[in-house]
């Protein structure tokens, strides 16, 4: 709007931006969390925890869920306060909105927006995730040998040809569901930390260098750079979602062929409701 001098725009977007920026806020934090939950309901499986399964059924997950939003907004909500918007109507056209300094003003509130919102946000998923996916890793490699030792029953003058048909069975068969589960991981952690990169880099510069020229210009306007990477964080948000189901279908057959028959059974039955529809239509 500024680029092209619109003015309803100018004003509608100050109307709304802090809204949005609260809300994104919120979204952002609520949707990492979402992805650990995942994550650890894989890892519940492949270990067969049974006693917490609850947790992970149908009402189980409503019940995560509902927590992991209730933590966000409360962990989150002073983001609606971070600024204000103030209106001077003699200052010139595009240059009427300043935003003002509520709880940024205070020294406390850049510690806990860096050093404990960065932390939850960021660091402790990503610790978290990694460990996680190695330890499911682990254990579908020990659940392998164990299902193996079970099948396999010979005398003890086998022992040595059983063991070579246990060893040929995980090299070209198993090995393919644990080099997929690795690779899933690699392409998971690398598309989160590269997304976040930039989110980490711009909370750096907001709260240890927040007089910093790439944020501020003279005039004490946020500068081109500044609103580019803020945008460019949100956008990265979106990317990482995106990409993570796209990571899981490359990687893995079975979550491909699950992803192709909910295809294939959503477009049977949209064709049954178009023909129904359409027998309606020729009556």
């Amino acid at each position: 709007m500024l680029y092209h001098r619109i003015e309803y725009l100018y004003h509608i977007w100050h109307a709304y931006v802090l809204l949005l920026y609260g809300s994104s806020r919120i979204a952002q934090f609520a949707a990492t969390y979402m992805v650990l939950l995942a994550t650890v309901e894989r890892f519940i499986v492949v270990g067969e925890f049974e006693r917490v399964f609850f947790f992970f059924s149908t009402k189980g997950r409503y019940l995560t869920i509902g927590f992991v939003l209730v933590v966000s907004v409360a962990l989150r909500v002073p983001a609606f306060f971070d600024y204000e918007i103030v209106h001077y109507e003699e200052c010139p056209q595009f240059e009427s909105y300043v935003f003002m300094p509520m709880l940024t003003q205070f020294t406390t509130y850049p510690i806990y927006n860096f050093y404990v919102i960065t932390i939850l946000h960021v660091f402790v998923p990503f610790a978290i995730l990694l460990i996680l996916n190695f330890v499911i890793i682990a254990l579908t490699k020990k659940k392998v040998y164990r299902r193996l030792n079970r099948k396999q029953k010979f005398g003890e003058a086998s022992r040595i040809a059983s063991m070579m048909r246990r060893e040929s069975v995980i090299v070209h068969v198993d090995r393919k569901g644990i080099s997929t589960a690795t690779r899933t991981i690699v392409f998971l952690v690398f598309t989160y930390l590269t997304c976040n990169i930039i989110s980490v880099f711009m909370n750096i510069l907001e709260n240890v260098y927040p007089d910093s020229s790439l944020l501020v210009d003279k005039d004490g306007n946020s500068t081109q750079f500044y609103t580019i990477a803020a945008d460019l964080v949100s956008i990265m948000v979106v990317v990482n979602s995106v990409t993570r189901i796209f990571i899981y279908v490359i990687c893995s057959s079975n979550f491909r062929e699950e992803v192709f028959t909910l295809i294939s059974t959503i477009c049977a039955r949209l064709r049954r409701v178009c023909c129904c529809r359409g027998k309606q239509i020729e009556l």
